[in-house]
């Protein structure tokens, strides 16, 4: 689906992808955003974000409907759960990398 995406949105140049995603386990990924910030809404379940920040890892919980984190620019970030979890993403996907985590 990304690669299409890229395609026709020219990698995300001067785009920000909105999706939703559903989930029940943790992310196997590492990814990061080079190009803004990050806004993610959690609509149901609960989620831990984990970002490896110079200083070492800090994470961060959501557990109520409607709370917010935003992730900076340049920071790599995974998320935990271990319950359905839904949240809404909205990306600045210009450049996104993976890794394994």
């Amino acid at each position: 689906m990304y690669q299409r995406l890229d395609r026709h949105y020219n990698q995300f140049v001067d785009h920000k992808l909105v999706s939703c995603h559903e989930f029940e386990q943790d992310w196997t990924n590492w990814e990061i955003h080079p190009n803004g910030d990050e806004v993610i809404v959690l609509l149901g379940g609960k989620a831990t974000f984990v970002l490896d920040l110079p200083d070492g890892h800090e994470c961060t919980d959501l557990e109520e409907e409607g709370s917010v984190i935003i992730i900076p620019q340049n920071i790599w970030h995974t998320v935990k759960t271990k319950v359905k979890t839904k949240l809404l993403f909205i990306t600045p996907g210009e450049g996104t990398q993976h890794k394994s985590v």
